[in-house]
């Protein structure tokens, strides 16, 4: 990145955010649609589609969701609130919860915890937490067109962005590229107009939801 882009480099919240932190976070990102929206679409790039994800996933119970598409990079894996859970998961009267150590990645392996405590339907929390979800974990998916943009094996959230697609709905349109160039937006050309084809085509297909 820093041959790229010039610092300071930021995140949205840290790597195990507090429910308020990630709340807090949201709540920002929020205001800023319904100041400046309506916007057709959410693009996130890492921890930032991670964000718009988590975001999206609110609007899983609702008709019309105030956003028609999204574009994810590179995307890790969302967080929602404790309590987001046990009201999203109400209409849901049958998921078999998998077995999930398998997906984690090595360096994630501290978050293991979060998902004792989010596995559906049972849920052991007292008070609110922010819960990291795997599509083995919840039945929750977008319910929105989603594209989802990784940088295949050279790409260090690879585990995560692979993840990220199981919560895509082929119901409302999923599309996946692999550009194998790692982690980053990548500016090739040829990837360049395989991605803007991708934005257009969720943009289109959003439409149907206005």
């Amino acid at each position: 990145m820093e041959g790229v882009f010039p610092g300071p480099y930021l995140a949205w919240y840290p790597l195990i955010p507090a429910a308020d932190e990630l709340e807090s976070t949201r709540e920002e990102v929020r205001r800023v649609i319904e100041d400046e929206g309506p916007f057709h679409g959410l693009i996130g790039f890492s921890q930032g589609a991670a964000l718009a994800a988590s975001l999206i996933l609110q609007y899983s119970a609702e008709s019309n969701p105030p956003v028609k598409c999204a574009i994810f990079f590179s995307g890790a894996l969302p967080w929602l609130l404790s309590s987001e859970l046990k009201s999203l998961h109400r209409r849901y009267s049958e998921f078999e919860c998998k077995e999930i150590t398998a997906f984690v990645p090595e360096h994630m392996k501290v978050l293991l915890a979060h998902y004792r405590h989010a596995t559906f339907p049972r849920y052991t929390l007292d008070e609110e937490q922010a819960l990291w979800l795997h599509p083995a974990t919840t039945p929750l998916r977008f319910p929105v067109p989603t594209v989802f943009i990784h940088g295949g094996r050279k790409d260090y959230g690879i585990d995560q962005a692979l993840a990220l697609i199981g919560l895509g709905d082929e119901k409302t349109g999923v599309r996946v590229l692999n550009h194998e160039m790692g982690h980053t937006i990548p500016r090739d050309d040829y990837v360049t107009d395989e991605m803007t084809e991708m934005i257009a085509w969720a943009k289109e297909k959003g439409s149907y939801y206005l």
